[in-house]
């Protein structure tokens, strides 16, 4: 009689045990989508700050690619290149395919004024999607950073029979040919 007593005691304590279990997770999966919602907003309306903080918490349990994505963005806007750098380097890590991680390691490097390294990232994220007009102006605006703009300008029209109003193409161009006119004024 008393073994069945302590029997039902350890199963009802052990019951309670699993609910408490439960419920203190489910909380903290409350918790997790409410801090994800808020990292979300602050990342769209560009308080980088307060995302980075926010994905900062929520990357103890979340290891999502779109998270770290996200991280490495926040710490691009806030000009922490390394931080950025190794957000975007360990999303390649996984995934070498990751075609925004690598523009934006190419937009690390820029920053860094590591132009030929942004080269390098810019011209593979081109080959992988050739009718990405960015990947073109990207491309423009390395050659023209290193003041080649003949390069610079075949780049450009390139992207001119992808979109000829785009106003960043149209002022690309008119840069490396007023670049062009000055050198030969010289």
């Amino acid at each position: 009689m008393l073994f069945t007593y302590i029997a039902i005691l350890l199963i009802a304590f052990s019951l309670l045990w699993i609910g408490i279990w439960f419920w203190f997770f489910r909380i903290d999966d409350v918790k997790l989508k409410k801090l994800s919602e808020i990292g979300k907003q602050a990342f769209d309306a560009g308080h980088f700050k307060k995302a980075k903080a926010v994905f900062a918490k929520i990357m103890k349990k979340d290891k999502s690619l779109e998270l770290k994505y996200k991280m490495g963005v926040s710490m691009l806007e806030l000009n922490e290149l390394k931080q950025a750098r190794s957000c975007f380097e360990a999303i390649l890590g996984v995934n070498p395919n990751h075609v925004m991680s690598i523009l934006k390691l190419g937009e690390v490097e820029k920053r860094d004024r590591n132009f030929a390294k942004a080269l390098e990232y810019f011209t593979f994220a081109l080959k992988k999607d050739p009718k990405n007009i960015t990947n073109y102006i990207n491309v423009a605006e390395i050659y023209y950073l290193n003041q080649e703009y003949q390069k610079a300008i075949e780049v450009y029209e390139k992207a001119s029979e992808i979109d000829p109003d785009c106003p960043e193409v149209i002022l690309g161009l008119l840069s490396c040919k007023t670049e062009l006119c000055n050198l030969d004024s010289e």
